[in-house]
């Protein structure tokens, strides 16, 4: 998959993901602040088949109880080339992974916030709490 308004299919992964990162997440940043005031629902699809919708309002009215009291980020945790089991050993982690090497807590634009609206919680990137 190329990146967004782009033609470059075969480019090296690392690559695309840079550009994803410092330009395409940047540009969806500006064009979500924008709307935030005015969207009427928030779609998340996090879980293949397990769509979940609310309202526009819902979702301000939680970015602002977000804004007002201590809260969590979900942590990231990812394989790579390198690393080994310590993640897996001190944060219960999928032991069949051959290692984790990476992991992110504390980063808006890579971890999650998760809501509880009445019995569904709505994942969501943590960097619209910031927005």
């Amino acid at each position: 998959m190329p990146n967004w308004n782009c033609t470059n299919y075969n480019a090296p992964v690392l690559e695309k993901y840079k550009r994803g990162f410092f330009i395409e997440w940047r540009l969806a940043d500006r064009y979500k602040k924008i709307k935030y005031e005015k969207m009427d629902y928030m779609l998340e699809t996090e879980e293949r088949d397990n769509p979940k919708l609310i309202t526009g309002e819902v979702f301000r009215n939680g970015l602002d109880q977000f804004s007002k009291q201590p809260f969590r980020m979900e942590p990231y945790f990812d394989p790579g080339v390198w690393g080994g089991h310590w993640m897996q050993t001190n944060f219960g982690l999928d032991p069949d992974k051959e290692n984790f090497a990476w992991s992110f807590d504390g980063v808006p634009e890579e971890n999650s916030l998760n809501m509880k609206v009445g019995d569904v919680t709505i994942k969501f990137p943590a960097i619209d709490l910031v927005l």
